[in-house]
C-alpha cells in the first residue's frame, strides 16, 4: 500500500506542476555563474546538479544548456566518457531547437572528447559536421578551434600533411583576429607536427615565433616553455651545447618569475643523466623541491623513478634502493587516493539519494491539499508505465555496477606465495653478496608490483601493456627457476598491440598455474608458449605448457584460477566464456579462449 500511495501522490504532483507552472528560461546571471572557464569545474557541476535536483521548471533550451555545461565541466575534470552522455543529449535537444551556434559547439566538444578517447572515426564525423555548420556562422574563433581539433585528429591518424594544412588555416584566422594567446599555442602545435616528420628547422622556427609572442606580452611561463621546447629540439638535433643553454634559460626564467614548474629542472635532469649523474640528481632534487609543495604525487613518483635509474647507472645502489622506497611509498599513496576518490563518489551518490528522497517527501506533503479534481486515467497510466520503466532501468544500472565491482575484485588478486618466493630469491642474492644483481632483481620485482597496482583500477589495458607485465612476471619467476624455465610469446603481426584491448592480468594466472602446478617436481626444463592470433571477429589466446597436467583434487574455499578466468570472461558480456577450452594430459596442458572484437 505504501508503494501505491507513493506512486499516486507523485503522479498527482506531476499533473499539478504540468497544469500550474510555466516553463522559464535560465537567467543570464545564472548562466555566467556556471561557466567552467570562470569557476572550478567541480563547483560548476555542484551548481548544475543543485538546479536539476531542486526541480526547477526550465524550458527545453535551458535544460539542454545545463547538459552542455555539465558535459564541458566533466571534460575539464578528466571524466571524458561520462561527459559524452551529456554532450550527446544536449546535441539532440539543440538540434530539435535548431540552435546552430550550440549545435556547432556540441559537435566541436564531442569531436574533441572522442579524439582524446581515441575514437578517431567518431571524432572526425563530429568535427566535420561542426566545420560545415560553422561556415554559416560569423564566429572566426570557433572556426579556428574546429580547424585546430581537425589538425589533432589527422595527427592521431599520422596524416601529417592534412594535420599541418588544418593547423595553417587555424593560425591564419588567429593572426587575423590577433588572438595572440591562442596563436602562441598553435605555433607550438605546428612545431610538434614538424618535429614528428623530422623537419627540425621548421619546428625550431615555430617555437621561436611562439617565444617572440610570449616575450612581447611578457608571459614568463610561456617564455620558459618555449625555451624548454627549443632545448628539446636542439637535443634531438645533436646540438647539446645549445640544448643545455636553453634548458638553463628555462630554469632561470621560471625562478625569476617565481613560477612553480618542475619541467625545466626535470629536463635538465634527463639531459645530464648519462653524462654527469651528479648534476642529474641535483636537478631532479630541484624538481622535487618544486613538486613537494604542489602535492602532485604522480610527478613525484616519476622523478623518484628517474633518480633511481640514474643511481643504478652510476652504481650507487644504496641511493637507488632509497629512491625505489620513496617511489613505492608514493605509489601506495596514489592507490590509496584513488580508492578514497571512489569512496567519496559513492558517499556523494548516497547523499544525493537521501536529499532527493527528502525533497520528494516534502513535495508530497506540500502538494497533499492540491490534488486535482478531474479524472486523468490515461495520463496516470502513461506516467505509471514511465515510472515503472525508470525503476527497471535503475535496477539494470545497479546490476551493471555490481558486475563492474566484481571485475575489480577479481583484477586486484596477486598470489601471496609468488610475492614471498620472489622476495626470498632477492634475499638469497643479497646474502650471496651480489649487489648489482640484487638491485636488478629488486627493480624488476618493484616494476611488476607497480604494474599490478596501476592495472587494478582499469577495466581494460592495451595488449602491449598486458604482454609487458607478463614478460616482467616471467622474468621475476626466472629468479627462482633460472634456466629450468623457458617461455615464448608469439603475437600475430596483424594485431596492433597499442589498439587491442584486454582486461588486465587475464593471462598471468594461467601462466602462474602452469609454473606452480604443472612444473612442480618436474625434471628437466619447463616450456611455456603464449600464442596470440587474430581472426575476423576475435583475438584468440593459446597458453601451452609441457607440465604434468592438471591433477584432480578436492577444492577448498579458494576459487581455482580457471574458474576465475571463466567468470571474468562471462562478466565481459560478449559470451567469450563459450570459447574457453582446456586440454590436459601428462605431456602438458593447453588453454584456449577468444575475446570478441
Amino acid at each position: 500500500m505504501d508503494g501505491r500511495k507513493y506512486y499516486l501522490t507523485f503522479l498527482f504532483l506531476l499533473m499539478i506542476l504540468a497544469c500550474s507552472q510555466d516553463k522559464v528560461r535560465i537567467h543570464q546571471t545564472v548562466m555566467d555563474s556556471l561557466d567552467p572557464k570562470k569557476i572550478e569545474a567541480a563547483k560548476s557541476i555542484e551548481r548544475i546538479d543543485s538546479l536539476m535536483a531542486h526541480g526547477k521548471s526550465y524550458d527545453e533550451w535551458s535544460l539542454a544548456w545545463l547538459d552542455y555545461q555539465k558535459g564541458i565541466s566533466l571534460m575539464n575534470l578528466g571524466e571524458e566518457r561520462q561527459s559524452l552522455e551529456y554532450l550527446e543529449r544536449c546535441l539532440t535537444q539543440f538540434t530539435k531547437l535548431d540552435d546552430k551556434t550550440y549545435i556547432t559547439k556540441a559537435h566541436l566538444f564531442l569531436g574533441t572528447n572522442n579524439a582524446f578517447l581515441r575514437n578517431t572515426e567518431t571524432a572526425s564525423t563530429h568535427l566535420l559536421q561542426a566545420l560545415e555548420m560553422c561556415k554559416e556562422l560569423d564566429n572566426p574563433k570557433l572556426l579556428a578551434k574546429i580547424y585546430s581539433s581537425l589538425s589533432h585528429i589527422f595527427y592521431l591518424h599520422t596524416d601529417m600533411e592534412k594535420s599541418i594544412a588544418y593547423m595553417i588555416r587555424c593560425m591564419e584566422i588567429q593572426e587575423k583576429e590577433k588572438d595572440t594567446f591562442a596563436l602562441s599555442g598553435s605555433y607550438n602545435n605546428m612545431a610538434i607536427l614538424y618535429k614528428n616528420i623530422g623537419k627540425f628547422d621548421m619546428a625550431l622556427e615555430y617555437n621561436m615565433r611562439s617565444m617572440e609572442l610570449n616575450k612581447k606580452y611578457q608571459l614568463g611561463n610561456g617564455i620558459a616553455k618555449s625555451h624548454t621546447n627549443i632545448g628539446r629540439l636542439y637535443d634531438m638535433m645533436g646540438n647539446r651545447p645549445e640544448a643545455e643553454k636553453h634548458f638553463l634559460k628555462a630554469i632561470d626564467i621560471t625562478e625569476e618569475n617565481q613560477i612553480k614548474n618542475s619541467i625545466p629542472a626535470r629536463n635538465l635532469g634527463d639531459f645530464y643523466q648519462k653524462i654527469n649523474w651528479k648534476k642529474a640528481i641535483d636537478y631532479y632534487q630541484r624538481a622535487l623541491d618544486v613538486e613537494k609543495s604542489s602535492g602532485n604525487n604522480t610527478v613525484l613518483k616519476n622523478i623518484y623513478n628517474a633518480m633511481m635509474t640514474t643511481a643504478i647507472n652510476a652504481k650507487d645502489f644504496e641511493s637507488a634502493v632509497l629512491y625505489q622506497q620513496k617511489e613505492d611509498s608514493i605509489s601506495t599513496l596514489l592507490t590509496w587516493e584513488a580508492n578514497e576518490k571512489k569512496i567519496d563518489k559513492l558517499r556523494d551518490k548516497h547523499q544525493l539519494v537521501i536529499s532527493q528522497n527528502r525533497l520528494e517527501q516534502e513535495r508530497k506533503i506540500n502538494t497533499k491539499n492540491r490534488i486535482i479534481f478531474f479524472s486523468a486515467l490515461g495520463l496516470l497510466v502513461l506516467i505509471g508505465l514511465f515510472l515503472f520503466q525508470r525503476i527497471k532501468n535503475a535496477q539494470l544500472v545497479l546490476e551493471q555496477e555490481t558486475m563492474a565491482l566484481e571485475q575489480e575484485v577479481l583484477r586486484s588478486q596477486m598470489n601471496p606465495h609468488f610475492i614471498f618466493n620472489s622476495l626470498s630469491a632477492i634475499q638469497d642474492s643479497l646474502l650471496d653478496h651480489e649487489p648489482l644483481q640484487s638491485a636488478s632483481y629488486l627493480s624488476r620485482f618493484a616494476k611488476l608490483m607497480r604494474q599490478n597496482f596501476e592495472f587494478t583500477n582499469k577495466k581494460y589495458i592495451s595488449l602491449d601493456d598486458e604482454t609487458s607485465a607478463l614478460e616482467n612476471y616471467l622474468s621475476t619467476q626466472n629468479l627462482r627457476y633460472g634456466p629450468k624455465l623457458e617461455w615464448k610469446i608469439q603475437i600475430d603481426p596483424n594485431i596492433d598491440g597499442q589498439v587491442a584491448q584486454i582486461p588486465p592480468m587475464l593471462l598471468q594466472p594461467l601462466v602462474e598455474n602452469a609454473i606452480e602446478h604443472g612444473f612442480k617436481n618436474k625434471k628437466g626444463t619447463g616450456h611455456i608458449t603464449i600464442a596470440i592470433n587474430n581472426t575476423e571477429n576475435a583475438i584468440c589466446y593459446h597458453i601451452q605448457d609441457n607440465g604434468k597436467g592438471i591433477e584432480p583434487k578436492a577444492r577448498d574455499n579458494k576459487a581455482h584460477s580457471l574458474d576465475i578466468l571463466k567468470k571474468r570472461l562471462r562478466l565481459l558480456g560478449n559470451k567469450d566464456e563459450e570459447t574457453f577450452e582446456i586440454h590436459s594430459t601428462e605431456q602438458g596442458t593447453t588453454v584456449k579462449f577468444c575475446l570478441r572484437k
